[in-house]
């Protein structure tokens, strides 16, 4: 992999983990709607990730200093919060596709392509830490990518 370009190999990662969303529709499809109890374990599982993830990249910028870890994170949450506020998807209930107007489907995917370009930035960020790291990182973003 080292003779390959950087950028081709973080796009190569996340664009794997990206992809692993559509193994989540494998138990929709043999089964139908699936219990809550299983989507809440699904969604804690993926939570757990999310948070393991987040605290990783923290603690390397931490480590570089307190003010830095700290204003990259408040950055990247006002980001995302401006973001969704610019488009429009901040109140999407997931448990309610049945009802809807079909143009909240295109709001479902505009969020699914921020939510992918937000892990891609994390896959970046780890990369640049070491190729181990940054695998690491796509790996815990793919799973979690699943429920």
């Amino acid at each position: 992999m080292s003779s390959l370009d950087p950028i081709l190999v973080v796009l190569l990662y996340a664009s794997l983990a990206a992809l692993a969303a559509a193994l989540g529709v494998i138990p929709y499809a043999v089964a139908g709607r699936l219990p809550l109890p299983v989507l809440g374990w699904s969604n804690a599982l993926a939570s757990g990730l999310m948070l393991g993830v987040a605290y990783s990249l923290f603690a390397i910028e931490f480590s570089a200093g307190l003010f830095g870890g700290a204003a990259g994170a408040l950055l990247g949450v006002l980001f995302v919060r401006l973001v969704h506020a610019g488009t429009g998807t901040t109140d999407l209930d997931l448990n309610q596709l049945d009802e809807l107007d079909p143009a909240y489907g295109y709001q479902v995917v505009l969020v699914n392509t921020l939510h992918s370009a937000y892990e891609g930035v994390a896959i970046g960020v780890a990369m640049l830490v070491s190729l181990s790291f940054g695998i690491s990182m796509a790996a815990a973003l793919a799973i979690h990518n699943i429920p």
